[in-house]
């Protein structure tokens, strides 16, 4: 197995990746019109194709984290001896598919004229990870892929929302569940072991954070490598790859802010004129020319 993760065949591994995502991608083109054909079709071109996107998102997170969890929390011997430049089995192919991931996001964001903030986004993942295969900083690479486990509630809320299902009691559980595990994940324990050695009988200390202020102590890492003047290192990656790593985090920030509010609704709002409430407040209305009933906003 060693043998399969060497890397000219990573790269051939990255490759292979690439087509299966876009093979899911066009999976969920093909099925998804005949699966939910009632919520699926009345939606607009642009909707159908994000649809689509966040199916392959899932996949992506929901496999990623059982490949990268398990090597951030128990890593092989070489990778723990050296987070820098240390390298395991299961880290590379976690950063392999990654890598293959955001080379399908980078396609699909600027075909699908999703933003240049996601295209970015993508770009910046395609960078950290594929330079994470050569292999450099691999377990903290583990590290912010566990992140991804709240994106599977996320692409399932906003699904629901383009489906004007926010009714539903799938709609509720998911609303809670992605403010808790975004919660939750963004605040994974990361221990960091110190270099300082206190006593020669007694182990290094460790040091513990939760998920963004973990970043904290990948930021010393870096720094104090950048200070080494290790040969193998290349500036310009750690540089593109902090930059990335504050942009995320304060968007993390904005993230965490609305999920804290007591109301939050990230529902589209109600454009009834008049709207009509429900004993619990709720926003309905009766579209023009119906004769089904009212159907929430």
């Amino acid at each position: 197995w060693s043998d399969l993760y060497q890397s000219p065949p990573l790269y051939g591994l990255v490759g292979k990746f690439v087509l299966l995502f876009c093979g899911l991608h066009v999976a969920s083109i093909l099925v998804a019109p005949r699966l939910f054909a009632t919520h699926y079709r009345p939606l607009s071109p642009s909707e159908q194709r994000d649809w689509h996107g966040r199916v392959v998102g899932s996949l992506f997170a929901t496999g990623i984290v059982f490949v990268a969890l398990p090597e951030y929390l128990w890593p092989g011997d070489a990778l723990a001896a050296d987070e820098a430049f240390g390298t395991s089995d299961r880290a590379s192919l976690a950063c392999a598919i990654a890598a293959a991931f955001f080379v399908w996001d980078v396609f699909f964001c600027t075909a699908a004229c999703q933003g240049w903030p996601f295209v970015l986004h993508a770009s910046a993942g395609l960078f950290i990870y594929w330079h994470a295969l050569q292999p450099f900083q691999q377990r903290a690479a583990c590290f912010f892929l566990c992140w991804e486990a709240s994106t599977p509630l996320l692409n399932l809320r906003s699904q629901l929302i383009a489906c004007r299902l926010t009714h539903t009691r799938t709609f509720s559980c998911a609303n809670v569940g992605f403010a808790a595990a975004f919660l939750i994940i963004r605040c994974v324990p990361r221990h960091r072991t110190s270099r300082r050695v206190v006593s020669p009988t007694k182990p290094p200390p460790r040091r513990w954070g939760f998920g963004m202020p973990g970043s904290v102590f990948w930021w010393s890492d870096s720094i104090a490598l950048l200070r080494a003047g290790d040969p193998r290192l290349r500036p310009h990656v750690v540089f593109v790859t902090m930059a990335a790593n504050l942009a995320l985090n304060s968007l993390n920030v904005w993230w965490g802010s609305k999920v804290r509010r007591p109301r939050l609704s990230w529902a589209p709002p109600c454009t009834c004129k008049p709207p009509g409430l429900t004993p619990a407040g709720a926003c309905w209305c009766r579209p023009a020319g119906s004769r089904a009933g009212r159907e929430r906003c």
